[in-house]
This record gives C-alpha cells, sequence and structure tokens, in this order.
C-alpha cells in the first residue's frame, strides 16, 4: 500500500508535519469526539515522543510478511503481520527510560474516503 509506504518513509525521516498531515483526517474525528484538540491528540501519541530519541530506528517494511486485513464491513483495512498480527508495517526500536532497545509500532487503520485511502485511526 502507497500510504503505507509514504507513513514509513515520513517516520523514517522523522517528518513531523508530514505525519501530522497524514493522519489530519483521524485527528480531526478523534478531536470531535473526545472534545479535546488535535494538537494535544498528536503530541500525545508515543511514537511523536519516540520519533525524536537519537536511538530511534524504523524497520524495513518486507511486504510479503504482511496482509491486507479488512474490517468494519468493507469500510476499513490495515496491514497485518501474516505470523504476529499485533506487529504492522510502520514499526521501529527505540531505546526505553532503561537504555533498552525495545520495539514498538503503530497500527494505522485506513478508510476509502472518495476514492483514496485515508488514514482514519
Amino acid at each position: 500500500m502507497l500510504k503505507v509506504q509514504c507513513m514509513w518513509q515520513a517516520y523514517n525521516a522523522k517528518d513531523v508535519n508530514t505525519l501530522r498531515d497524514q493522519q489530519k483526517v483521524a485527528l480531526k474525528a478523534w478531536a470531535w469526539s473526545t472534545g479535546e484538540n488535535e494538537e494535544n491528540i498528536f503530541t500525545d501519541q508515543s511514537v511523536y515522543r519516540n520519533i525524536k530519541a537519537k536511538s530511534f530506528k524504523m524497520i524495513p517494511i518486507n511486504w510479503d510478511n504482511y496482509r491486507v486485513k479488512i474490517m468494519n464491513q468493507g469500510r476499513m483495512v490495515r496491514l497485518v503481520n501474516k505470523s504476529d498480527p499485533e506487529i504492522s508495517p510502520i514499526s521501529y526500536y527505540v531505546d526505553d527510560e532503561d537504555g533498552d532497545t525495545v520495539l514498538s509500532t503503530t497500527a494505522p487503520i485506513f478508510s476509502l474516503i472518495n476514492g483514496r485511502f485515508v488514514q482514519v485511526i
């Protein structure tokens, strides 16, 4: 999925502005449903803090390891790892507060809106 590749590239480049733009629809929906503002929702994500760490390192995507999971009666999709559904193609290593390197992942969910896949969660 091209959208996932674009997200991966933005994370790898630590391009916070592109990430914010890619999440615009999801942030707006979360803000509407929670009464919180979009920027607070964006900056409260753990990946927002992790991306600033020197140890932050994206894991290259091996597309053969993933399949499309269709959800919500065909209205939403996401990519899941064939052997471990908890792992997303948007995965990275970062050192935790104890200095241990840990695997972290964020699993975006997309919906087809006006002919384009848009990150909604």
